[in-house]
């Protein structure tokens, strides 16, 4: 008989992607097998992934969720697909149910008295605020209040709740959530890949690079925009790199033409995770200019200079 305790792990993300996302999720699960749960990932599927695989050792799906070109459809579609799954497991179906946006959320943590299971909601971000960035013809819209009264009542109903910064905690406790039920779990690195290398005394031009998502949130216009600045004081090469939506590129590479940096500044697309030592390894400053906005400061936290949700400005030069 099977005494593993038993994780429905479910994300509105692609797994796996280049993603920040696809990481944690393949660590989370990593952790969470060498813990000795039995884990089953449901995970938003697209053409290139098999609708059933085997995902660090356990059980993964891959659920379709169409061509519809509306997100909000498309997520709610997602969690009607977790919810079949649920649905049709029988009582009790799994001890804990792990989720990370409200777009499944809401359904189960409604559920969970019919079906017997524990809550877990993984807080990363939080689509009211994060969807205008990405459609910015939402921002305004009374889309984004009804989406946040469901993420409220989700996080109200959650047995538990994890997330990365104490900031962010503070966040959702000033949303009304009893401040104990809320867990920070910091994002790590794994240090058996990431480490300072020394400089390459052959190269005359530093080397900047940043990696992640191109979202409006992170402050990308603002770097470019210093980058005449930089240029007139030191020689230097900027690599943009990451996944974005197609306006999101467009945007910046409208902002390198307009200031003639086309020499100085590429754009260029994601790359899987086990690449990114080397592309660190290779820089001179890594660069997260986070921007000041809803999505990364709470001022109602710290009135006088605002108070960074989701992370920090940082430069890390190498060694």
């Amino acid at each position: 008989m099977d005494t593993q305790p038993a994780v429905l792990y479910s994300a509105f993300d692609l797994v796996p992607s280049p993603k920040g996302a696809s990481t944690h999720i393949t660590y989370f699960v990593r952790g969470l097998v060498e813990a000795g749960y039995h884990v089953q990932l449901i995970t938003a599927g697209d053409p290139s992934l098999p609708e059933r695989d085997t995902f660090m050792a356990r059980r993964c799906c891959a659920w379709p969720v169409g061509d519809d070109p509306n997100y909000l459809r498309r997520a709610i579609e997602f969690g009607q697909a977790v919810m079949h799954h649920l649905d049709g497991r029988g009582t009790p179906s799994y001890d804990v149910c792990h989720f990370r946006s409200v777009w499944c959320g809401l359904p189960i943590v409604q559920a969970k008295s019919r079906l017997g299971y524990k809550t877990l909601f993984e807080v990363n971000g939080l689509p009211s605020i994060e969807l205008k960035y990405h459609y910015p013809a939402l921002k305004g819209s009374p889309v984004l209040a009804k989406i946040k009264e469901q993420e409220i009542a989700t996080l109200l109903l959650a047995d538990a709740i994890i997330c990365p910064s104490a900031v962010t905690r503070a966040y959702i406790a000033s949303l009304g959530i009893p401040r104990e039920k809320i867990t920070v779990i910091p994002n790590g690195v794994d240090t058996k890949l990431f480490e300072p290398q020394p400089p390459n005394p052959a190269c005359d031009v530093s080397t900047l690079v940043y990696i992640g998502t191109l979202a409006d949130w992170q402050g990308l216009d603002v770097l470019i925009a210093a980058m005449p600045a930089i240029l007139s004081q030191h020689p230097v090469k900027l690599r943009i790199i990451g996944h974005g939506r197609g306006r999101q590129r467009k945007d910046l590479q409208r902002r390198i033409r307009k200031l003639g940096l086309e020499g100085s500044v590429s754009v260029d697309p994601a790359v899987p995770h086990h690449e990114m030592p080397r592309l660190l390894a290779q820089a001179d400053v890594c660069i997260a200019p986070l921007a000041y906005n809803d999505r990364n400061v709470d001022a109602r936290l710290l009135p006088d200079q605002g108070h960074r949700v989701h992370g920090v400005c940082a430069t890390y030069c190498r060694s």
